[in-house]
């Protein structure tokens, strides 16, 4: 009993200060106790918001793959019917986001085999986004 209670206060401080962290724009000392949060305590009922978290904060740092991924994870884990697909909807619009950024990028390249491979990898972050568009639909019918 004393373990759990234990457990149980340990991730209320993680939490409380990931959040202090993630407020005062300290992305990175947040992502740092949202990973304990992750590997300790997954089994608790506020462990899909700092999936969520995770996301924001690697978005905010500029990292966006890490982003998406901890955006995919939550919406694997999110077990609430309107925030699953929320989290699929906004995972959609972050493979939007990304491919179209790679394609404007593309021009940026020096040769002709880089701009096409930028394009490639752009259009296919896209594919992905109307997959995830897709989902998200069919999960509102």
């Amino acid at each position: 009993m004393r373990g759990n209670r234990m457990k149980a206060v340990g991730f209320v401080i993680a939490a409380a200060l990931a959040g202090e962290a993630q407020e005062a724009g300290r992305y990175a000392d947040a992502l740092s106790l949202y990973a304990i949060i992750d590997r300790y305590y997954s089994n608790t009922v506020y462990y899909t918001s700092a999936l969520y978290s995770e996301s924001v904060c690697h978005d905010k740092l500029g990292d966006r793959g890490a982003a998406i991924a901890a955006m995919a994870r939550y919406c694997d884990a999110e077990t609430t019917p309107l925030r699953q697909v929320s989290a699929k909807m906004g995972l959609a619009q972050m493979y939007q986001k990304d491919g179209f950024d790679m394609i404007a990028a593309a021009e940026t390249n020096e040769t002709e085999a880089a701009v096409a491979e930028q394009l490639k990898r752009g259009t296919a972050q896209i594919v992905r986004a109307i997959k995830q568009f897709r989902d998200f639909a069919g999960q509102c019918d």
